[in-house]
């Protein structure tokens, strides 16, 4: 999400966003599930290919090129309860060719906290023990904009960098020099928790009709089964298997 673009990010005013106002002065809030609501593959797949086009410039300051700029993240103890990281960045003149076309240039201020505390899972009702928190802030004046729920936001990203490594380290790479042909592929899914399924979901839909089969593997049968039933209803064209061991699972895929 674009801070520079406020009225993409106001899109949908108090109800579906979960903003505290949607005037222009104020600090939008999006909740978890807006933000489920907002986030799409294209999108985010586009917008980590900018990024990964801007942390290569080592310029940290350019009229034209993309750049970035990222210091390295600070670790701040509550005693030996948990621990609060905090991560700025700042990211200028990217593109988002999928949300406003190739001319335009965007930049971004923001910092993302991230706490985790271990002891959350004994709570009573339990939270999860990592929590993320994204804070953005207008490029030009550096006012507080948004404050965004991060953890969904977290997996998306991880899974989209993962899908521009293949995009251009496999796709590109099978097109022009192995077999030519990106259909009847096997996709293999190690570990079935937050991010092996948020990894399988990427591919699959970013990458339509490649895939005609998927093996998962996890070290709790449960959690592994969980994902297969998942899967069997978003994409029944898809063959899901459970493999019986890693080796198993990785063993002739793609």
């Amino acid at each position: 999400m674009n801070i520079q673009d406020q009225k993409h990010l106001n899109l949908q005013s108090d109800k579906s966003t979960g903003s505290l106002s949607n005037q222009d002065d104020d600090v939008t809030f999006i909740k978890e599930s807006s933000v489920k609501n907002l986030l799409n593959w294209t999108d985010c797949v586009d917008a980590m290919e900018s990024a990964l086009v801007a942390i290569s410039n080592t310029s940290q300051n350019s009229e034209t090129e993309p750049f970035s700029s990222q210091t390295p993240r600070t670790f701040t103890f509550a005693g030996n309860k948990g621990v609060l990281l905090t991560m700025p960045g700042y990211a200028s003149n990217y593109t988002l060719n999928s949300v406003t076309g190739s001319d335009k240039k965007h930049s971004t201020l923001s910092c993302k906290l991230v706490t985790s505390f271990s002891g959350n899972s004994q709570l009573n009702p339990a939270i999860p023990g990592i929590l993320g928190t994204i804070l953005l802030f207008n490029s030009d004046t550096g006012k507080l904009k948004a404050i965004v729920d991060g953890t969904e936001i977290t997996a998306w990203r991880t899974a989209a960098v993962s899908v521009v490594a293949t995009k251009y380290l496999y796709c590109d790479l099978s097109l022009k020099n192995l077999d030519g042909n990106m259909t009847g592929k096997e996709l293999a899914i190690v570990g079935c928790g937050t991010q092996g399924r948020i990894h399988a979901l990427a591919m699959l839909n970013y990458f339509p009709n490649v895939f005609i089969k998927v093996k998962l593997w996890n070290r709790s049968l449960n959690r592994a089964e969980k994902l297969k039933k998942e899967l069997n209803a978003l994409f029944p064209e898809i063959i899901i298997v459970i493999a019986d061991s890693s080796i198993l699972c990785v063993a002739g895929a793609d």
